[in-house]
């Protein structure tokens, strides 16, 4: 009797044990769209997880744009750092970046008000797929 109990309970609660399981969070739910315009004006659909940078991106994906697309962060030496530039609509979300830092590593006369640090925008499934473009970098000053 003890044995038909447990075995009726054990499957009873299976189905429900599957459904937990299978509600729990993938890496698909966590993967980013983000859209990079070079500077030939080409797109390039990239995919990043919530919670990157897109410069973390495009240092995955470096034979993509080349190696003057990212230098050397001057605050942070072991880690990269780009200019990218995004549409309006996204100023809100990601305020400006410090003009100093994107002079730092970028063209003076390219720095404007849709320049940011690529460090500085992070990927977030809120804001569905992302859209920026590469702007132009300096290595020379940082090296």
């Amino acid at each position: 009797m003890l044995r038909q109990l447990a075995s009726a309970t054990l499957r009873a609660t299976a189905p429900s044990t599957a459904r937990l399981s299978s509600s729990a969070p993938t890496v698909f739910d966590k993967i980013v769209q983000l859209t990079v315009v070079d500077r030939e004006g080409h797109r390039h659909v990239l995919r990043g997880l919530e919670g990157q940078t897109v410069a973390d991106v495009l240092e995955n994906n470096v034979e993509l744009f080349g190696d003057d697309v990212l230098v050397t962060s001057p605050s942070k030496p072991d880690e990269f750092e780009g200019h990218i530039k995004i549409p309006s609509e996204l100023f809100g979300t990601f305020p400006g970046s410090d003009k100093r830092a994107l002079e730092t590593i970028a063209d003076v006369n390219d720095v404007d008000t849709h320049s940011r640090l690529a460090s500085d925008v992070v990927l977030s499934r809120k804001l569905g797929d992302v859209l920026v473009s590469l702007g132009k970098v300096a290595p020379w000053k940082t090296l």
